[in-house]
């Protein structure tokens, strides 16, 4: 079966976190740059952070929108590592 677009960015900010090219604290892309990387929509984008939110693996930042509209300053969680 065929990985839907929100798997493939899940997957992919997961693998980057394992790898450490993500760690703890730091700022995931913005959605407008994820957009343009998978090639996909906004909403696709927000889905996929929201989900990894639920599973305690990031933590949505005050962007323009507030908390939980997953801004410039969405980041990796500090306990993403011990979730992993």
């Amino acid at each position: 079966m065929e990985k839907t677009k929100i798997q493939i960015i899940m997957d992919d900010i997961i693998c980057k976190i394992k790898s450490g090219e993500l760690r703890p604290g730091d700022d995931l892309p913005m959605n407008r740059d994820m957009q343009k990387t998978y090639n996909c929509g906004r909403w696709t984008v927000w889905d996929a952070k929201n989900r990894l939110e639920r599973r305690g693996i990031i933590d949505p930042g005050s962007g323009r929108g507030g908390p939980g509209a997953y801004g410039r300053h969405t980041t990796v969680s500090l306990l993403a590592p011990y979730l992993l």
